[in-house]
């Protein structure tokens, strides 16, 4: 993902267990569809939530989605 979002928007990302700008929450407790995912940009950041890895994936895949090519 780092490598694809330096290509799309030509910054750096690095990536960390900190809470930062991008965060990527996996919660096997969320009440939501096994590979079901909230993703949610704003202002202050990006925030992908899932129950699985799955799911964390899929909501990156989405987000890749919106950025330019």
């Amino acid at each position: 993902m780092a490598d694809k979002l330096k290509v799309s928007t030509g910054y750096e990302v690095r990536l960390s267990d900190k809470k930062g700008n991008i965060t990527i929450q996996i919660t096997p407790s969320l009440k939501m569809a096994e590979e079901g995912y909230r993703l949610s940009v704003t202002a202050k950041g990006v925030t992908i939530k899932a129950k699985t890895a799955n799911g964390a994936f899929y909501g990156m895949q989405s987000f890749m989605q919106l950025l330019p090519a």
